[in-house]
């Protein structure tokens, strides 16, 4: 049963290449309804375990007692009870809870992904982590060789099977963490193939990024590389890569990075630019083109009409899950037709989101996850600093990716993921024993 459960975890590795072309979001609901799918066995094979006398049930009840300990997972699963009393006054209750057609974003595909989370903490050790990696490194490819077919056939903004650039984006940042680890964990056993194909991995993942031209990736991922090389001169004088100390090599991509953008920012206007995927939509931001500026009128009118004429129920509980649709037709300006003439179902900022569908309180508790979530980092940062620095890379990359974007049921997964994957290695993550035991 035990090794069931895990098969099934590992199947979600696949989720993003899903494909359902008669369901009317094709790209989006196969994805869901396999999540719910798996994570509907999942409970029941974890209700069995405890409930029957099996060989697995002492031990996933001692690391069930152990994880209700973490303040981390106690927080998440106050937010998922609070998401439930959101739901129960929401606007549209229907919605809140199963999720618009098209988006299948409502409480039912939350708490599908919080069962996995739980799943993960539950299951997963060391080793299964490097194996779903593995198996995450495979999407990748699958997903970069059907994005790079779409680019060469003349797509401008390539999804793969993501139905959207900016999901597909948002998933290479995990996709890049995945392989870094595959690439540390290869170096760490001096297995050559290991490095090449995590190498492989990261190197498409950027590719991909690329050739999404979403322009609040890019920026996440500059940012992402910047906090690194910050850390790196923090806590890297004492490790070393081929005899440099890591802070050296911090001190350099600080210096590479701010050369870059000095370059880029005098010569934005060049030729040059346009001919690279990505850094041509970028060398074309300004307050005037029309995505940047309906961002900042969602979030300007959004966090306006959020604190004004509303009840005091909606201020603390929010709209309710997928509800932002609502509220956004309530505050509605009809500056908003000129930038986009369509219903907004988002804020595009997770924040702004959060505070509309979740309220004060929903937004509270979010920010206390990132908070012991940090306090998790830092602590690996100690134990174990090039894991550590990758998981800032992500956690960076995903947070500020996040305020130009929202999550999908895939992206939220993978925050679960790494969620889970940092509470089950905090204290003794040495990817050394791995090979001690082959």
């Amino acid at each position: 049963m035990k090794n069931l459960a895990k098969f099934l975890l590992f199947c979600t590795a696949f989720t993003p290449i899903l494909v359902y072309r008669h369901y009317l979001s094709p790209f989006i609901n196969a994805k869901v309804l396999f999540l719910r799918g798996i994570s509907f066995l999942v409970i029941l094979l974890i209700g069995f375990i405890l409930v029957s006398k099996n060989k697995y049930r002492d031990e996933v009840l001692d690391q069930l007692n152990l994880i209700i300990k973490d303040r981390l997972f106690l927080t998440i699963s106050a937010s998922t009870v609070l998401m439930i009393i959101s739901t129960i006054f929401a606007f549209d209750k229907g919605v809140a809870f199963f999720g618009e057609p098209l988006r299948a974003e409502g409480f039912l595909t939350v708490f599908t992904i919080y069962s996995l989370y739980v799943g993960f903490l539950l299951f997963f050790k060391k080793t299964d982590w490097f194996k779903f990696f593995k198996y995450t490194i495979v999407t990748t490819f699958i997903l970069f060789i059907i994005q790079a077919k779409q680019s060469a056939l003349g797509m401008g903004r390539s999804d793969s099977l993501m139905g959207n650039p900016i999901f597909l984006a948002s998933y290479y940042l995990f996709s890049i963490f995945a392989s870094f680890v595959f690439i540390h964990f290869g170096k760490n056993i001096k297995n050559k193939v290991y490095v090449f194909w995590g190498s492989c991995g990261v190197l498409i993942s950027a590719i991909g990024i690329l050739l999404t031209k979403t322009r609040g990736t890019m920026l996440a991922v500059f940012v992402g590389l910047l906090v690194v090389a910050i850390a790196s001169i923090f806590y890297g004088k004492n490790t070393y890569i081929k005899k440099t100390s890591l802070r050296k090599f911090g001190m350099v991509a600080i210096a590479s990075l701010v050369c870059f953008t000095g370059i880029f920012i005098t010569t934005h206007k060049a030729s040059f630019w346009q001919y690279i995927p990505g850094l041509n939509r970028i060398a074309e931001i300004g307050i005037g083109d029309n995505s940047t500026a309906s961002r900042l009128e969602y979030t300007k009118i959004s966090v306006k009409g959020f604190f004004n004429d509303q009840s005091i129920k909606q201020t603390l509980l929010g709209w309710g899950q997928s509800n932002y649709q609502f509220f956004w037709i309530k505050n509605y300006d009809p500056i908003f037709f000129y930038y986009d003439p369509n219903i907004a179902d988002h804020a595009h900022n997770q924040i702004v989101d959060i505070l509309v569908m979740s309220g004060i309180l929903g937004l509270l508790v979010y920010i206390a996850v990132w908070i012991l979530f940090i306090k998790k980092v830092i602590t690996m940062l100690k134990n174990n600093l090039i894991i550590g620095l990758g998981i800032v890379f992500w956690a960076i990359a995903y947070f500020v990716n996040n305020l130009f974007a929202f999550d999908t049921a895939v992206t939220l997964l993978t925050f679960y993921i790494i969620i889970s994957f940092v509470s089950n290695t905090i204290d003794n993550l040495n990817l050394h024993q791995y090979e001690a035991k082959k």
